[in-house]
């Protein structure tokens, strides 16, 4: 799994039940297509707050994707290395995404999802703070704030090198 592939991730619907659709990983709303912005697979919490790239996103496109690891690139000058990061009790990890798509529908222009980063790392959240981060009723504010105080920290995290 990678930018450009698809991923499943769970959102909560309007009526409160929550959903898994297939969604792509990659953000290109229509405003970056006619500015030839490129797509994001990732979005810094404050950017998402006030970039009209990312307009709308924490009112109605909140879900959560679940992996068993991540990968980090880390240019050391000559070669790159590859670091796999992983929760270390081998739980997944629930990680807070924004996205735009069609419920049960062709995806439209500009449909994909972006991982949210805040300290520079995804934002990944205990299952509780997941579901909240899912709670539509919540304003953008809430989340972020939820997302500042709840994320988990990187002592949480094994990185080995792969």
């Amino acid at each position: 799994m990678g930018p450009g592939s698809w991923s499943d991730v769970m959102h909560r619907l309007l009526d409160g039940t929550e959903q898994f659709d297939t969604i792509h990983w990659g953000y290109r709303p229509v405003l970056a297509v006619e500015r030839d912005l490129p797509e994001r697979t990732t979005a810094p919490l404050e950017n998402i707050l006030v970039k009209p790239y990312y307009k709308g996103l924490m009112d109605t496109g909140r879900a959560i994707l679940s992996v068993d690891a991540w990968y980090e690139l880390e240019d050391t000058g000559r070669d790159a290395k590859r670091w796999r990061f992983q929760h270390q009790s081998g739980e997944l990890a629930l990680v807070a995404v924004v996205a735009r798509w069609e419920v049960y529908g062709h995806q439209p222009p500009g449909a994909g999802f972006a991982i949210v980063m805040y300290g520079g790392r995804p934002a990944i959240l205990a299952p509780e703070d997941a579901r909240q981060w899912l709670d539509l009723s919540l304003s953008a504010n809430r989340v972020a704030c939820l997302v500042r105080d709840k994320i988990l920290p990187g002592s949480q995290f094994v990185r080995t090198e792969n």
